[in-house]
């Protein structure tokens, strides 16, 4: 037989099995040819397994790395690509000890993987015709070699592509479905192509049928605003945000806030458009909700300044701490809706964050992401002026209590448990519009027992001490801040109290009648006999 002939049959076994196996029957075929005893193709593949392949085999062979360091050792030769004869050998943990053996390497040197053929027997050595058959024999298995295990790569790689894309579609698949946002696709005339479980649900619908094929405009209460959402994304580019309200079937009225983009082709004409809807009726009824108690705090605030005015013209002390516990009141009541109402924001603030953050760990194309970073912005804004919100409430809360302290009309007239200290602290909240522009307040406040008394008296007594300082000291129209110091301490069996202030000081003419309660007129006062 030529060795053309020779070739071409090894080359017919490789195309009519492409398995494995078909090694087992090219060696098989040559101990038969070349009156072998045994054959072995030996090669490392370039996932690192070690693969040997024997005549009268049923199976192929995985050598352990051992085994193969001892093959190569003995076969691999400065000149890989010519074949040579060597023995006697036997095939690690495989035959017996053959005298005449002739090997070739069947890839060339520059190749990442390695690999032998090997022919081995005991009666007659290999002459030189046989040698160099073998040497073309092992480029002809080495060649199908490499193809098969590109084939083979090739294949797997694909498989792993096909995998991928078809995990990726269900994820997609699955963000589409599940997601609470209305979802959506239009072709290029803006016609509804796609629409999720959401949107189905959101307008009242069973089927996709209902709504597919109709024109996204259709859907809006005021379909110019359609017109203004694709300006805006066509003169942005790639996508756009606006607000709009939709009409479901049945003739309610979503208020959304929609997430518009378009996807090219090639040529930059228009394939679809895609768009995301956040439904936000809530927040706008909130919202709403949120101006009229606004407009009753700023009324609430307008009646306040105009009771204080009538304070000031009447007066008389005893009305202010009524007044405040009017206030405490007045307030306690809107303020308790709003803190509730800022708490059930920020749990719905909280779950849309939640919901971005699970977006964001999911795989999305460039206007997705961008999208996703456009909500964590806008997102971020509303915490901030949450935690502003929340620190706003916790300041009137403490402003309501100073107040309700003040004005202890939850005493009634007659003497009870009083906190000094406590008692001069709500004093200064009341009176600190008096003194915050004129003067600086310095606390020297004790560790003092508490005091049976009348307290919304002695809070009377403090503001009104306090107030004159303030104005005194304004009086004197230095360029300086003034300073008022208010100290408390216990002195024996006495709590003392000292209020000073670096102002004029009292009038020596009027100084004696300080502490005469309602002065009369000038001309009704008797001086003494």
């Amino acid at each position: 037989m030529t060795p053309e002939k020779l070739l071409l049959q090894l080359v017919l076994l490789y195309a009519k099995d492409t398995s494995e196996h078909a090694d087992i029957l090219v060696a098989n075929h040559l101990c038969k040819l070349l009156k072998a005893k045994i054959t072995a193709i030996f090669y490392k593949d370039i996932s690192g397994i070690c693969h040997l392949r024997l005549s009268g085999s049923d199976y192929s062979i995985k050598l352990s790395n051992a085994d193969w360091d001892h093959v190569v050792r003995t076969l691999d030769t400065a000149n890989s690509g010519e074949a040579y004869t060597f023995g006697p050998w036997e095939i690690p943990q495989f035959g017996s000890t053959e005298k005449y053996w002739v090997t070739c390497g069947l890839f060339n040197s520059r190749s990442i993987i390695k690999g032998f053929i090997v022919l081995g027997r005991s009666d007659v050595p290999w002459d030189a015709l046989t040698v160099g058959l073998i040497q073309k024999i092992s480029r002809t298995i080495g060649t199908i070699l490499i193809m098969r295990m590109r084939l083979y790569i090739s294949e797997y790689e694909k498989k792993k592509l096909l995998d991928k894309l078809t995990f990726e579609e269900k994820r997609l698949r699955n963000l589409f479905d599940a997601s609470p946002n209305i979802i959506y696709t239009c072709d290029a005339d803006d016609y509804i192509a796609s629409v999720n479980f959401a949107g189905l649900r959101a307008f009242g619908l069973s089927a996709p049928d209902e709504i597919l094929g109709k024109p996204f405009s259709q859907l809006l209460y005021n379909p110019e605003d359609r017109k203004v959402g694709l300006k805006r994304l066509f003169t942005n580019g790639n996508s756009a945000t606006y607000e709009t309200i939709l009409k479901t079937f049945d003739d309610r009225l979503i208020y959304c806030m929609e997430s518009i983009a378009v996807l090219r082709d090639e040529h930059g004409k228009i394939r679809e458009l895609q768009g995301i809807i956040n439904d936000i009726t809530e927040r706008i009824e909130k919202e709403r909700e949120l101006w009229r108690t606004n407009l009753e705090l700023s009324e609430l605030n307008n009646k306040l300044q105009k009771t204080q005015e009538m304070m000031v013209q009447q007066e008389k002390l005893a009305s202010i701490g009524q007044l405040a516990a009017g206030v405490a009141h007045e307030i306690n009541n809107p303020l308790g809706f709003l803190k509730s109402n800022h708490g059930i924001l920020n749990t719905y603030v909280n779950k849309v964050s939640s919901l971005l953050e699970e977006l964001k760990v999911t795989p999305l194309n460039e206007s997705q992401v961008a999208l996703v970073n456009k909500l964590y912005k806008h997102f971020d804004s509303i915490k901030e002026v949450l935690n502003e919100s929340s620190e706003g409430f916790e300041r009137i809360i403490r402003i309501v209590s100073d107040l309700k302290t003040f004005s202890r009309l939850d005493q009634g007239e007659g003497f009870a448990e009083y906190d000094v200290n406590a008692g001069i602290e709500s004093t200064l909240v009341v009176a600190w519009n008096e003194i915050k522009y004129v003067a600086d307040v310095e606390k020297r406040l004790g560790s003092i027992p508490k005091i049976m008394a009348r307290g919304n008296e002695l809070n009377q007594v403090w503001l009104n001490i306090l107030v004159n300082a303030a104005q005194a000291i304004e009086s004197a129209k230095k360029e300086e801040h003034g300073r008022i110091v208010i100290s408390t301490w216990d002195e024996k069996d006495y709590i003392m109290v000292s209020i000073k202030d670096n102002g004029p000081g009292i009038p020596e003419s009027i100084r004696k009648k300080s502490l005469t309660p309602f002065l009369p007129p000038k001309s009704q006062v008797k001086e003494p006999g």
